[in-house]
C-alpha cells in the first residue's frame, strides 16, 4: 500500500505515520531523505525482501526534493513490494499538478493532505463583532468553527462583550471594572448602537442563549444568526 502525505502540518502527517506502524504491526521501517533522487539506492530498498517475512514500511520524505524532476521516481514506485507499505511524505502543500499527485492513482496511493489549523482567538471575534466588522468577523468565526469551538461558548462570550457594550453605553459603575487598555476599544464600540439597540440586542441574546442550551435552537445556525442581529442594530 502507498500513501502520499503532503501538507505543512508536519507533526500531524508524522503522527499518521506512527499510527499506521502500530495499525500494520510494522516491525521493520526504513526512513529516506532525499535531498536528490537516488535511485540505485532506493530500487536496492525495494527488493530488499525480509527474509522473515516482517511487516515492513518505508517512509520516502521528499520535503528537500525541491522542483527536481521525480518522473523516473515514479517509475521506480511502480514496482513497490506488494510486502512493503510505502509512505511518501513531504512537508509542503502539493497541487493537483504536482507528479505525485497526477499519478496517484497509477500508483493506486492514497492521498492524505495535513494543514495546519489557522489560530484563533475569542477576544478577536468579539472585537470584530461588535466593531461591526463582518468581513473580520466571519473570518474569525471560521478559525473558531475550524478549532471545534461549540455555539454554548461562543455565545456565551458573545454576552460578554455585549454586557461590556452595555456597561459603557448606560455609564454603569461597572464599566470601571473593565481593564483600562479595554476601556477606549468599548466606548468606541458602544458608540456604534443606541440605548433601544443595546437593550434589544440582550432581549435576543438571552434568547438565543437560552434556545441553544435547551436545544430549541440549532448552533450551527445561532452564532450567524447572532452576529447578523449585532451588524443590523441601530
Amino acid at each position: 500500500m502507498i500513501y502520499i502525505l503532503h501538507g505543512d502540518d508536519a507533526s500531524s502527517s508524522r503522527d499518521f505515520i506512527l499510527s499506521l506502524q502500530d495499525q500494520n504491526k510494522v516491525t521493520k521501517k526504513t526512513e529516506v531523505t532525499f535531498d536528490g533522487i537516488d535511485l540505485t539506492a532506493l530500487k536496492i530498498e525495494l527488493s530488499a525482501l525480509d527474509m522473515f517475512s516482517e511487516s515492513r514500511m518505508l517512509v520516502l520524505d521528499m520535503s528537500k526534493v525541491g522542483k527536481s524532476n521525480v518522473d523516473s521516481l515514479i517509475e521506480v514506485l511502480e514496482n513497490v513490494p506488494c510486502d512493503l507499505l510505502l509512505v511518501i511524505f513531504t512537508n509542503k502543500e502539493l497541487s493537483k499538478v504536482n507528479p505525485f499527485i497526477k499519478a496517484a492513482l497509477k500508483l493506486k496511493a492514497k492521498v492524505m493532505e495535513f494543514k495546519k489549523r489557522p489560530s484563533a482567538n475569542i477576544f478577536a471575534f468579539v472585537d470584530a463583532v461588535f466593531d461591526k466588522n463582518r468581513p473580520q468577523a466571519f473570518k474569525e468565526l471560521q478559525k473558531l468553527l475550524l478549532m471545534g469551538e461549540d455555539a454554548v461558548y461562543l455565545i456565551t462570550m458573545l454576552s460578554y462583550g455585549l454586557r461590556n457594550v452595555a456597561y459603557a453605553k448606560f455609564n454603569s459603575p461597572l464599566f470601571e471594572k473593565i481593564p483600562p487598555f479595554n476601556k477606549g476599544k468599548v466606548r468606541a464600540q458602544a458608540a456604534k448602537f443606541s440605548e433601544s439597540g443595546v437593550v434589544s440586542l440582550i432581549e435576543q441574546f438571552y434568547e438565543m442563549d437560552r434556545g441553544v442550551k435547551f436545544g430549541d435552537f440549532d448552533p450551527n445556525v445561532v452564532i450567524p444568526m447572532a452576529l447578523e442581529k449585532v451588524m443590523a442594530s441601530r
